[in-house]
C-alpha cells in the first residue's frame, strides 16, 4: 500500500511589485493531512525556498488551514503547483 506524503498546494500568487511592494504573496493549502503547523514549523517542514527566500510566514487561517507566504523577490508559480516536504 503507498503511503501519501503530504504536499503544499500553491492556490495564489500575487506580485506586490504592482503596488509599490517588493515580492510576491503566495497562499498554501496542506495536503493529505490532518496537521496543523505553526509558521516556523511549516517552513521546516516543506520545501518554502524552493520558489525563492521567504520573507514571513503567517499563521494558518481557514479550514482547511492555509497560509500566506511572502517572498522578498517575484515568484513565479502557479495555481495548482505543488511544495513538497523536505526528505
Amino acid at each position: 500500500m503507498k503511503k501519501h506524503r503530504s504536499a503544499l498546494m500553491i492556490l495564489r500568487v500575487m506580485d506586490q511589485t504592482a503596488a509599490g511592494g517588493n515580492g510576491s504573496l503566495v497562499e498554501v493549502e496542506l495536503l493529505h493531512s490532518r496537521l496543523c503547523f505553526r509558521p516556523e514549523n511549516l517552513q521546516a517542514e516543506y520545501d518554502l525556498a524552493s520558489l525563492g527566500e521567504v520573507e514571513s510566514v503567517s499563521r494558518p487561517h481557514g479550514d482547511p488551514p492555509k497560509w500566506t507566504v511572502e517572498y522578498k523577490e517575484r515568484v513565479l508559480a502557479k495555481p495548482g503547483a505543488l511544495i513538497k516536504a523536505k526528505a
